[in-house]
């Protein structure tokens, strides 16, 4: 009786059927698998596309960082300070009023510089040209400044004065990164004439962090 029956999977059909099954659940997965991924990468990219979005949402901001400023003097009653320089450091505080979205803010800063006999006061009012990509924001600027320079010590008694007030010109550039669509870290360098007063050229440089609301 045993030699009468006969296992089917050993037959050639039966292992064609169960191979053929085989092959149509390694195809079902495989689809399976690969909707997956697709559906990750959907959710990945309009992750990425919204937070992009969400940075490229220019707010008004505020900024606060380190601040320098290399000074070439003009001719001064001093022998000593005719044609000399002065590196001037400090902190600045700026606020950014947004205009036209992702284009065009006016900028009111205001730096504290420091020497040994020196206090500089100015205030800076700009007009700022950016143009962001993604979280990067490259940007230029032009506008007037007005200064308060305070002497001390000898300098006081060269320019016979112990306050000075001058006024300029200048302009900007630099890049801020935007961490998240609050944050961000803005590096500038600018350059300033000044018409009046002991220096006539200030080229600056800054780091400062940036608060966006």
């Amino acid at each position: 009786m045993g030699a009468g029956l006969q296992d089917p999977v050993a037959t050639p059909a039966a292992r064609f059927r169960s191979w053929r099954h085989g092959v149509l659940l390694c195809t079902i997965l495989a689809a399976a698998h690969a909707d997956a991924d697709d559906a990750v990468r959907r959710t990945v990219n309009e992750r990425s596309e919204d937070a992009v979005t969400s940075v490229d949402e220019r707010r008004n901001g505020v900024e606060v960082g380190y601040t320098h400023a290399f000074q070439i003097l003009r001719t001064s009653p001093s022998e000593a300070e005719a044609g000399s320089h002065d590196n001037l450091w400090g902190f600045t505080l700026a606020y950014e009023r947004i205009l036209i979205p992702r284009r065009l803010a006016l900028v009111i800063a205001k730096p504290f510089h420091f020497t040994r006999d020196r206090f500089d006061s100015p205030v800076d009012v700009f007009l700022k040209v950016a143009f962001p990509k993604g979280r990067w924001e490259p940007f230029v600027g032009a506008g007037v400044s007005g200064n308060i320079r305070v002497f001390s010590g000898e300098l006081e008694q060269e320019e016979g004065t112990r306050f000075q007030y001058t006024f300029g010109v200048g302009a900007i550039a630099g890049v801020t990164y935007a961490f998240t669509a609050q944050w961000g870290l803005s590096l500038e360098v600018g350059y300033s004439y000044f018409v009046n007063g002991l220096a006539r050229h200030s080229i600056t440089d800054g780091l400062s962090g940036v608060f966006r609301f």
